[in-house]
């Protein structure tokens, strides 16, 4: 785990996570980041890294608009539709 990061528990129905919360990070980041992992029910370590990753991508996205290839928007979009 980073130094700058805090390890919080996230909890969505019935999948907890913990989660890597940067201390620069805004709450409603974290919140919309965490929300987005679990709905992903991540059932090992390589999909939980993989919302983890697309999480960041997802937050980009929504709040400083930025664009990725399309096969990265097309896996993000099907992740937001999940």
């Amino acid at each position: 785990m980073d130094q700058n990061c805090q390890l919080l528990p996230y909890r969505k129905n019935d999948i907890i996570c913990l989660i890597e919360k940067d201390d620069n990070e805004p709450d409603e980041h974290f919140n919309e980041r965490s929300h987005f992992i679990t709905k992903q029910k991540p059932q090992n370590e390589a999909e939980y890294e993989k919302a983890v990753t697309f999480s960041y991508v997802f937050i980009n996205n929504k709040y400083l608009h930025c664009e990725y290839d399309a096969a990265v928007m097309n896996q993000l979009k099907s992740m937001i539709d999940k």
